[in-house]
């Protein structure tokens, strides 16, 4: 397990993320150097894209006078702010933060690509990569299923008398997701929505203490 700190946030990587993310980058399939080369590359955007959206819940919370932990596990990360009392617009602005600075990562990325010009492989697969990571992860977080971002901001929009609601509404798209995923064959996604869909049907999400992914 890893350990530091970050603008003042301590950061906690678990070993059970490097692996997932490996996984993720192709790990089972790697046969040539080329491979592993781009199975390390997709590690280090994926590790740096995940602690970028963390920091961003965690400015925010700051903001608010409250400090944060960073979790990095296997299925990507959470930011857990102790003793957290937000007003409802402040905590969608909190679970907005995270998604906002992957949008600005993947912003400064696009950028970077279109005044670097390089014949070099490795870097256009970082470019790629960030892109992909900062584009596609970050609108599916904003996906109205709880524990993501997006769901936490329904269960906010709605207000505390339709939790109900929201996890009805955060199940049916998450199984929506997983039928996707399984005709893609998108195993690790539809484990994950799955999962997902459990918690909103059983209303299994933790409802003390503020946890923002």
């Amino acid at each position: 397990m890893l350990q530091f700190n970050v603008l003042g946030f301590p950061v906690v990587v678990q070993w059970f993320f490097w692996l997932i993310m490996a996984l993720m980058g192709g790990a089972i399939r790697a046969e040539t150097r080329d491979d592993w080369i781009d199975v390390a590359l997709w590690v280090i955007v994926g590790f740096v894209s995940i602690l970028v959206h963390e920091l961003g819940h965690a400015l925010a919370a700051r903001k608010f006078g409250y400090h944060s932990t960073i979790v990095l596990h296997g299925f990507g990360g959470v930011t857990i702010i102790p003793h957290a009392r937000f007003s409802r617009g402040q905590s969608i602005w909190v679970s907005f933060s995270g998604p906002l600075a992957g949008f600005l990562l993947a912003g400064i990325t696009f950028a970077l690509a279109l005044v670097i010009k390089t014949e070099y492989q490795a870097v256009r697969t970082l470019i790629g990569f960030s892109l992909f990571i900062n584009i596609v992860w970050t609108l599916m977080n904003l996906l109205p299923v709880l524990p993501l971002d997006g769901g936490q901001i329904l269960r906010e929009i709605l207000g505390p008398g339709r939790l109900q609601a929201a996890c009805f509404i955060g199940g049916i798209v998450a199984v929506l997701v997983v039928a996707y995923a399984i005709s893609e064959r998108q195993i690790y996604l539809a484990f994950l929505f799955g999962y997902f869909a459990y918690i909103n049907f059983t209303n299994g999400h933790a409802e003390g203490g503020v946890i923002k992914g």
